[in-house]
């Protein structure tokens, strides 16, 4: 890396914290209702304002020791931790698509991706406002896209073009994401397996990334958070010492995994038993397995899923947007 890179990344890194920053502002505010220009940044816990160097992005955090100056309540760990991968994802972005219009609508893209991956998870909630916002930023950059296009001599059509593929990935996710919404809805027996927020992202992302790239990204998305919530539910079940249930995912996983390499390796070829065996045995196990998780979800007064599924739409969107070659 030269000189001239290193001394832009350090200076993108500066603006990357300072969003991060103004991320977390958002964020609470969304919840609290207030402006997030006013009234000045206070403590949530004793409501002082704070000083102006109680601001510097996580510079602040390190200086206070990670606590109140005036109460000296501890400073949630969501400050430093949004400002820092802010930061990071700023960096990466320009060191892989360097400075131009692009970039900034990726940097618009990660901070309102961000936005919504945290209210999830904070409280499981998704504010329209901010799926708005973000469907907009997608549709004007392609509007704007496609109209310098056309400036330039382009060969455009009505259904070629950035601004129509933005509005089709737009309408393709939020109908994915609905017919989803219905499906699970009647088969979980009238009971909510994802809230409707999650179309709202799908429809933001699409407006972002085009039909193209939105229902890989749902496809995506549905692999993160199935990893995600099988690994929590293996610990829950060690938790609750169901070692039959825990044993039978475990096995179904590793059966699974062995069947993929040894297709990989060829060891099934000119071996049908071996084939014919593997397959009884993952089948017999897949069996076991869905017969004890039906009774276990069936006898389950819990609604919904534990772990919101924007988050991985958000992780699912920044993989097409930094590995976009391998798709």
């Amino acid at each position: 890396m030269d000189t001239l890179t290193l001394t832009a990344s350090f200076f993108v890194l500066l603006i990357g914290l300072c969003f991060g920053s103004f991320l977390n502002v958002v964020v609470l505010r969304a919840f609290s209702g207030e402006s997030i220009s006013y009234p000045a940044s206070k403590c949530p816990k004793c409501q002082k304002p704070l000083y102006w160097w109680h601001n510097i992005p996580l510079l602040s955090y390190l200086l206070l020791g990670g606590k109140c100056y005036f109460c000296k309540t501890h400073i949630s760990w969501q400050y430093p931790i949004v400002e820092a991968v802010t930061a990071v994802l700023f960096v990466l972005s320009f060191l892989k698509f360097g400075m131009s219009a692009h970039l900034i609508f990726l940097w618009a893209v990660i901070f309102m991706s961000l936005v919504l991956a945290i209210t999830d998870i904070k409280e499981h909630v998704v504010f329209l406002m901010h799926c708005l916002i973000f469907a907009c930023i997608g549709l004007v950059y392609h509007a704007g896209a496609t109209g310098i296009m056309a400036l330039k001599g382009a060969e455009l059509t009505w259904l070629h073009n950035p601004f129509t593929v933005s509005v089709l990935g737009m309408l393709l996710g939020g109908l994915i994401m609905l017919i989803y919404f219905g499906v699970s809805y009647i088969l979980a027996g009238g009971r909510m397996a994802m809230g409707d927020g999650d179309i709202y992202i799908a429809m933001a992302l699409g407006a972002c990334f085009g039909w193209e790239k939105i229902w890989i990204i749902i496809i995506m998305g549905f692999i993160i958070q199935a990893f995600i919530t099988g690994v929590l539910f293996e610990y829950r079940l060690l938790e609750e010492k169901n070692y039959k249930l825990f044993g039978g995912i475990l096995a179904v996983a590793i059966l699974a995994a062995g069947y993929w390499y040894s297709n990989t390796a060829g060891l099934f070829e000119n071996n049908a038993i071996y084939l014919l065996a593997y397959t009884i045995v993952l089948i017999g196990v897949a069996i076991y397995v869905c017969r004890q998780l039906f009774g276990k979800v069936l006898g389950s007064k819990t609604e919904g899923l534990a772990v919101p599924f924007g988050p991985a739409l958000v992780l699912a969107g920044f993989v097409i947007m930094f590995f976009p070659a391998l798709f």
